[in-house]
């Protein structure tokens, strides 16, 4: 498979610096790039922060790939990663308290995803 890796910036990034947490997924490198299909683009990407509190309702984005818009997230990497796929403006701090439903003594969970496209 694809080998890929996240970049989590709790304290956000560029205009979401110090109001969001960014989450993005990274293609890497991998054993099986030479018989992989490029560019990555048959699958959806789903980020999504785990509710811990009773109440239902996770916040998640799916990514749709979008080769023309973004093509250097989705080639066959050259260095050690491509860029980032994914939101700057994933997760509002204001939604970060330890009452909320992210954050359960000091620890939030993360899930990604790699999801077949629905051709």
């Amino acid at each position: 498979g694809y080998k890929m890796c996240a970049e989590l910036h709790l304290n956000g990034e560029g205009i979401a610096k110090n109001e969001y947490v960014s989450l993005y997924f990274c293609i890497m490198p991998g054993t099986y790039d030479g018989i992989q299909t490029w560019p990555f683009m048959n699958h959806q990407l789903k980020m999504s922060v785990i509710n811990q509190s009773n109440m239902k309702g996770e916040k998640e984005h799916v990514i749709i790939p979008d080769v023309v818009k973004n093509p250097t997230c989705y080639t066959q990497p050259t260095a050690s990663r491509n860029l980032g796929i994914g939101l700057r403006n994933f997760l509002s701090h204001t939604l970060l308290t330890p009452d909320g439903p992210y954050v359960r003594n000091d620890t939030m969970f993360i899930r990604l995803e790699v999801l077949k496209s629905k051709k």
